[in-house]
């Protein structure tokens, strides 16, 4: 089914529909204000706009927008390049004057690296032959011309900043990439709305373990995971590399959820359907031996106790609940023990060895006294059973003619 992109350069000229964006009326504060986003997405930093609002504003000193962008020096320290960026909407070409102008004012600035003049439209060939030249007897600053394409091919690559200004303009796969970089860098969640559109087109939409991590925790966020059950949605393989890619970031997702304040809940319930997901192709050993080495520090994978293993206030084909290592929330005291009666004479529908003295392997396997991939199997064997007769309760309920 769906594979991680071999070639994200590919994957970039998918993302946007460059003809929905509307060059021809970025002008004045339309086209600062996209080239800001995308600065921002290119990773500048200290990034400051100079006319500070809509309209003709201030004097902008010579640029409308600054930046500085970072990168290592050869013995490990961070350097930083000082960028001012000048923007030009016309309806025609940018005039050589203007151009002109913006080089010979940047020539004051002894510690500016870059100048940039951007323009929703074109510059011409004289023009780009004189700053040549320039450049030739004034090596500092160097002068950058971004005109349309250039801006449509790094839009193309950058969708997270078109859509916060022309979310019309992103192809489905631009926008399953925005829910990725949103969950990974920012704890973002995707809408039940647009979860539901990349439901619809997944079989188009290349879904790699990352992009999936993110969908799962969002359907968590905001519910069930029923409605759109992703970790049934792709080949064992990738399933795999899912589940071990959660568990190896597990540090990393706690961090930014307590730092930030946010609920782990969802992070929890995503992770935890994930093993049983991947239990659902892979045998429970692989996924025992894959857990203890990536997770080896982590004791939130596997818990025990009265509530792990209890049902809520759902019925059990809508949630099965696995693991809460979060316990009750805080809340009015009430008594947490819980009443196990089993009938000692009738048959376990999954098929377990039960009679007197021998209950449910499930509910009686304490993580603390059984080995993990025996719980693991334990695990697998009632998913495979639950998953079967939910797969059949769906075919019955089908409608006639339909699959």
């Amino acid at each position: 089914m769906s594979s991680p992109p071999s070639d994200p350069s590919k994957d970039a000229a998918r993302w946007v529909l460059p003809s929905a964006i509307p060059f021809e009326h970025l002008k004045g504060h339309d086209l600062e204000e996209c080239v800001y986003w995308l600065m921002d997405s290119l990773g500048a930093k200290d990034l400051e706009w100079r006319i500070g609002g809509i309209g003709a504003g201030t004097s902008d000193g010579g640029r409308d927008l600054e930046a500085w962008f970072f990168s290592p020096s050869p013995d490990g320290e961070m350097e930083g390049q000082r960028w001012w960026i000048e923007c030009k909407g016309r309806s025609g070409t940018v005039e050589a004057d203007t151009v002109k102008a913006a080089c010979n004012n940047a020539l004051a600035q002894d510690d500016l690296a870059y100048l940039v003049v951007v323009t929703n439209t074109g510059f011409s060939n004289p023009t780009r032959d004189w700053v040549k030249q320039w450049q030739k007897s004034h090596p500092h600053p160097r002068v950058k011309l971004w005109d349309k394409s250039s801006l449509e091919r790094m839009l193309a690559q950058h969708p997270n900043a078109v859509f916060r200004l022309f979310s019309q303009a992103l192809s489905t796969a631009g926008h399953l990439e925005v829910a990725r970089e949103g969950f990974w860098n920012r704890f973002d969640y995707t809408s039940p709305r647009t979860l539901q559109t990349f439901w619809d087109a997944r079989e188009d939409l290349a879904i790699g373990p990352l992009e999936r991590i993110a969908l799962v925790v969002s359907e968590f966020a905001h519910g069930r995971i029923g409605d759109r059950p992703w970790g049934v949605a792709c080949e064992p393989q990738a399933m795999f590399q899912t589940l071990g890619l959660a568990t190896a970031n597990l540090p990393y997702l706690f961090g930014r959820a307590l730092r930030g304040g946010i609920d782990q809940e969802p992070v929890i319930r995503g992770i935890a359907y994930l093993v049983l997901a991947t239990l659902r192709v892979i045998s429970a050993k692989d996924v025992a031996e894959m857990i203890e080495v990536c997770s080896a520090d982590c004791k939130r994978v596997i818990c025990g106790g009265g509530d792990a293993y209890a049902f809520d206030n759902e019925p059990i084909e809508a949630y099965w609940r696995r693991l809460d290592p979060q316990g009750r929330q805080a809340g009015p005291a009430k008594d947490d023990r819980q009443l196990w009666i089993e009938k000692n004479d009738a048959p376990c529908n999954v098929g377990f060895a039960v009679g007197p003295g021998n209950g449910c392997p499930l509910f009686a396997s304490e993580p603390s006294e059984t080995d993990l991939a025996e719980l693991l199997a334990i695990v697998e064997r009632v998913s495979d059973f639950r998953s079967a007769e939910a797969k059949a309760k769906a075919t019955a309920g089908a409608a006639p003619g339909q699959p």
